[in-house]
């Protein structure tokens, strides 16, 4: 990749991207942070003070502005798509937090301007690049080759379920049926995936974040991959039967990975383990090098069907995903 960084503009600086998109902007060397857009002059004027760059009120400035090349949306959903659109027409790459799509209608507009251009667009999808599920999806890959027979794929998470909608694609591809069920803003969903592999996910909106909350499985007779609050995965694999007679300590070896930081650098083990830092990475390589993202359009748009279907299952509409 080009040793000269990609300049970014920022349009947003709300709670979320102060605290985990911004300060992984420090450990990306292959970008910039040129100037930020701001709803208010109140917030542009903070922004301002904060991160030593120039700031507009409104983003309309900062896509005229030549020297930013890259813009990173950061806004509430319902407008992201409009906001991606027209920094895409202004000729900039876009790295779009997430959902960025969140109907048929957002995923027409930013296909049509992306048929005009050779602009990147990213949607921050974070949870694609995090360390634990990299390293899951490359063993359930591999583990795929080495056996028959469908997966089970669990996921329990409470709370931002878009990110594990597109995790469940990510790691067993397209859904064919959907059967829901909902109270309030829980939900519990089997899914048949065109492989044939099963899956089953579970959510609230979880109030206690100080909670453990996070778990990713995946099954066959022959193995187990589970992964915990992004932080630990366990590899069993033994398909040879083991009678209750039988175990002893060693008939249920398996590997297992933790995310490993120093004392003096843990406060910033999220920046790593939730993908946020290597998203970025993932968007200024994509830029100088012309490599296609890990999270797309499309992924975006397969996310936000998984996510309707869901919806209308719930509401007895069917079960079918289009």
């Amino acid at each position: 990749m080009s040793e000269d960084p990609v300049r970014i503009g920022f349009i947003g600086a709300g709670q979320h991207a102060r605290s985990m998109l911004y300060p992984s902007l420090h450990f990306v060397p292959g970008v910039r942070l040129t100037a930020v857009a701001t709803r208010t002059v109140e917030s542009a004027a903070r922004a301002e003070m904060d991160f030593h760059v120039r700031c507009y009120v409104g983003h309309e400035r900062l896509l005229e502005d030549d020297e930013v090349e890259a813009v990173i949306v950061s806004v509430p959903g319902g407008v992201s798509a409009e906001l991606s659109a027209a920094a895409l027409s202004a000729g900039k790459h876009v790295l779009c937090e997430t959902p960025g799509i969140t109907s048929p209608e957002d995923a027409e507009r930013i296909g049509k301007v992306l048929a005009r251009t050779d602009r990147i667009y990213q949607v921050a999808f974070c949870l694609r690049y995090a360390p634990i599920y990299r390293k899951l999806k490359a063993l359930l890959d591999a583990w795929r080759t080495e056996g028959e027979g469908a997966f089970c794929l669990d996921i329990r998470y409470f709370e931002w379920i878009h990110h594990f909608y597109n995790m469940a694609l990510y790691l067993a591809g397209d859904v064919k049926g959907v059967h829901a069920w909902g109270q309030g803003k829980s939900r519990r969903v089997v899914l048949e995936f065109e492989n044939g592999d099963l899956g089953t996910i579970r959510s609230t909106a979880f109030q206690n974040h100080a909670i453990p909350y996070e778990e990713v499985e995946v099954t066959r007779p022959d193995g187990m991959l589970r992964a915990t609050d992004r932080s630990e995965l366990r590899h069993y694999r033994d398909p040879e039967a083991v009678s209750t007679r039988e175990m002893r300590f060693d008939t249920a070896g398996g590997t297992i990975w933790r995310n490993s930081t120093s004392v003096a650098y843990n406060r910033l083990n999220t920046l790593y383990a939730s993908g946020y830092a290597a998203e970025i990475e993932d968007f200024a390589e994509c830029i100088r090098a012309g490599k296609i993202p890990l999270s797309s359009l499309e992924d975006a748009a397969r996310t936000d069907v998984l996510r309707r279907a869901v919806e209308a299952s719930v509401k007895g509409r069917g079960s079918s995903v289009t």
